[in-house]
């Protein structure tokens, strides 16, 4: 039975970039940004065999609500990075495309009533943005958790890196962490996207287009409160009032 090291979160939270950060603090990658992919590879589309284990275990993205994690994947710790579910429904919003105003509304509706939206609810066991985060972070776990906001590592990057490195147990100086905060940039990882795109290849960022659109980028905008271009007044009460106190625990609301 393989241990992992979880890279948790909902889906459009961060996961990708902790993913991206992790992989540059375990393997030195000389450049080769696809190795991500194997490194940290994401349990929900990967079909290659674990290559880079870390003290005994093999680090993996999840989108999965804890109690959704398959018992023979062993939990030896885990980071999850939670975000304001605001951005959070702003990028789904994107991510999913939506061909009208009318169908735009209809997934805002679904996260202020269900706090998710299908597939993510319960056909692929993500739950709500809720319950996923509770299930993460409200109960003291067996195992080493690490929780990190999105928007802690916008502000503080090099912070947030050395947090990440001491918490895996890897060994970094000050000129190491720079190293990793420069590769791992939103402009080197929209880059990386790019490249990926234009060469057509199977990569980090292709793996996660679900549309044959060539003006759709996984890599969108890289800041917080970017919902305040998208969402009106009232969506935006409709959904804090939705979220509840999830919001407030980790000071979105």
């Amino acid at each position: 039975m393989s241990e992992f090291i979880w890279i948790a979160s909902f889906p459009k939270s961060g996961s990708t970039w902790l993913r991206f950060i992790v992989s540059h603090l375990m393997v030195d990658m000389d450049g080769h940004k696809g190795l991500v992919r194997e490194i940290v590879p994401n349990i929900h589309d990967w079909t290659g065999g674990l290559r880079f284990p870390w003290h005994g275990a093999h680090a993996a993205k999840t989108h999965l609500k804890y109690d959704n994690l398959p018992p023979r994947m062993k939990t030896r710790s885990a980071i999850y990075v939670v975000r304001n579910p605001l951005d959070v429904v702003d990028s789904a919003i994107s991510y999913l495309a939506p061909q009208s105003e009318e169908q735009k509304e209809k997934i805002v509706e679904s996260f202020v009533e269900q706090g998710s939206v299908e597939p993510w609810l319960d056909t692929l066991g993500y739950g709500s943005w809720q319950e996923n985060v509770q299930s993460w972070t409200r109960e003291k776990r067996d195992f080493p958790l690490l929780v990190l906001r999105y928007e802690d590592i916008l502000d503080d990057a090099s912070k947030l890196i050395s947090m990440v490195a001491d918490f895996l147990d890897v060994d970094v100086d000050e000129k190491k962490i720079e190293w990793v905060k420069d590769q791992t940039a939103f402009s080197s990882m929209k880059k990386t996207e790019k490249a990926e795109i234009q060469a057509g290849s199977k990569g980090v960022f292709t793996d996660e287009r679900l549309f044959d659109k060539k003006e759709f980028n996984f890599m969108r905008k890289g800041k917080a409160g970017g919902y305040s271009d998208s969402l009106t007044d009232k969506q935006v009460a409709d959904l804090t009032a939705g979220f509840g106190q999830s919001m407030k625990n980790f000071n979105y609301a």
